[in-house]
């Protein structure tokens, strides 16, 4: 999964999001990574996450940077999907 996370970051950057932190973790679950988009505070799930606890632990990283509050917000996932194939003779 790491390997994921560093492949949706580096495709964010080169979109021209600035990477603020990773791998956020709250008593309710965690944020891989979280970019700034210009001006917009971008919180992104790079995996499977119930969005009852994603969206849990988007309050708590607010609530723990108040100074992030000032900021316009978005929220993101980004879905990374592997498809192996098989060919046969």
């Amino acid at each position: 999964m790491k390997r994921l996370r560093e492949i949706a970051r580096d495709c964010l950057q080169q979109q021209g999001l600035t990477l603020i932190e990773h791998n956020y973790h709250s008593r309710f679950s965690e944020i891989d990574l979280i970019m700034l988009a210009q001006q917009v505070l971008c919180s992104i799930e790079v995996k499977f996450c119930e969005a009852k606890k994603y969206c849990k632990t988007v309050q708590s990283y607010i609530s723990s940077t108040p100074a992030i509050v000032q900021k316009p917000m978005r929220f993101d996932a980004l879905i990374l999907q592997f498809v192996i194939l098989r060919f046969q003779p």
